[in-house]
């Protein structure tokens, strides 16, 4: 069915790959992470007043989460990396679309404008822009490469199209998604071979931008200060911050056991199945079970690199890094969140926490990294290989 829908669209099904293999090392990795997240998500959701219902509510929503992502990794797998290569710029009007839409006519939950009600269910676009933007990046750079140390004409376009979603998401407000994309364009442009004294300037402007943008934002400021003053604001916006180091110190070195988590069982952890799952994880298993799950993600991140290595063509080279990047990013950024390293970002922990489009968005992120591998891992056919499809 996809090879005859692909050929429709001018794609010759005689250029795929033929006997490709999945890199299991990385699949594994992830639906491992995708399992044990179940099992902390189905913990998380125990604690009091999480739900009046108890917490087969949230448990089953999950497993509708996980199945819906499971479908679009399967059909991420069949779309030939020629398609994202010409495809892209449509993505990236139809994302520009959707969040305009957000802005206008968005659902509001917690201050936040997020949301796009689709009848009984809601779509986050954020998620989702995070791969087109990738996919963006890689076809720039596959494109651009010998300009990237131009500002006018290799850095100053890209600039452009990521203020724009910058401003759109800063809008949301979705201050963590501003600076995750910003972490992407950084780590790109550094694979890209932009110089470094180039690329220190641009990091320097993103950073005045993003602390002028928080001086003025009162809100953004208090959440500032009390990840910096925990204990002295833990009544107040420290209050995330110092629960979640006295969850995690209190796992020890082997945890309370799953299910057995008193601090977020008692509600002191806000937002624990989804902001603060690592939290979780470190007072349920303690800093075995972290190491457990640190290694995974390593491994996403080894395998992801390896990928990109073994690649055929500029294109999918950057893209694969770049879909490496959105995995294990925000992974790491979400676990310096809950030891009080960084600032309150947002950030769930992909594959496990809870979250509908986040889950989809990892899933179709992972069956892009695993097409482009059976790509790289193919014997190609067509005419110039004397091979018969």
């Amino acid at each position: 069915m996809f090879r005859r829908l692909w050929a429709s669209l001018g794609f010759d099904p005689a250029d795929g790959p033929r006997e490709g293999e999945m890199d299991l090392a990385l699949f594994g990795a992830a639906m491992t992470l995708v399992a044990l997240g179940a099992l902390f998500v189905a913990s998380a959701s125990l604690r009091s007043g999480a739900d009046p219902d108890g917490p087969v509510g949230p448990i089953w929503m999950h497993a509708t989460h996980v199945a819906s992502g499971l479908l679009a990794l399967v059909v991420a797998l069949h779309v030939p990396s020629a398609a994202l290569r010409k495809g892209y710029p449509v993505l990236v009007v139809l994302t520009l679309f959707l969040m305009l839409l957000v802005l206008l006519v968005g659902e509001e939950k917690g201050g936040a404008k997020r949301w796009l009600a689709i009848g009984p269910m809601t779509l986050q676009p954020s998620e989702f822009l995070k791969i087109v933007f990738g996919l963006y990046i890689a076809g720039y750079l596959s494109r651009r490469y010998t300009l990237l140390n131009d500002l006018q004409t290799g850095i100053v376009p890209l600039g452009v199209l990521y203020a724009g979603f910058a401003a759109m998401l800063a809008l949301q407000p979705d201050i963590g998604s501003v600076v995750l994309l910003g972490g992407l364009v950084a780590l790109m442009l550094v694979v890209g071979g932009t110089r470094l004294t180039l690329l220190g300037s641009i990091v320097g402007v993103m950073l005045a931008a993003f602390l002028v943008l928080i001086i003025f934002s009162p809100e953004k400021l208090a959440r500032l200060i009390g990840w910096w003053l925990p204990e002295e604001t833990q009544a107040g916006d420290g209050y995330q911050v110092f629960n979640a180091r006295i969850v995690i110190g209190s796992g020890g070195l082997f945890g309370a056991g799953l299910g057995q988590g008193v601090h977020h069982a008692l509600g002191y952890l806000p937002q624990s199945d989804t902001d603060f799952l690592f939290a979780v994880v470190a007072e349920e298993t303690g800093w075995v079970g972290v190491f457990v799950v640190v290694l995974l993600y390593a491994v996403i991140a080894i395998r992801g690199l390896a990928i990109a290595i073994r690649c055929r063509d500029e294109f999918s080279r950057f893209a694969a890094f770049a879909m490496t990047i959105l995995l294990t990013l925000p992974a790491l950024v979400h676990m310096a969140v809950c030891l009080g390293l960084l600032p309150t970002k947002g950030l769930v922990l992909p594959f496990m926490s809870y979250g509908g489009s986040a889950m989809v968005a990892s899933l179709a992120t992972l069956g892009i990294l695993q097409r482009l591998h059976l790509e790289a891992t193919a014997r190609p056919v067509g005419p110039d290989t004397g091979e018969v499809a």
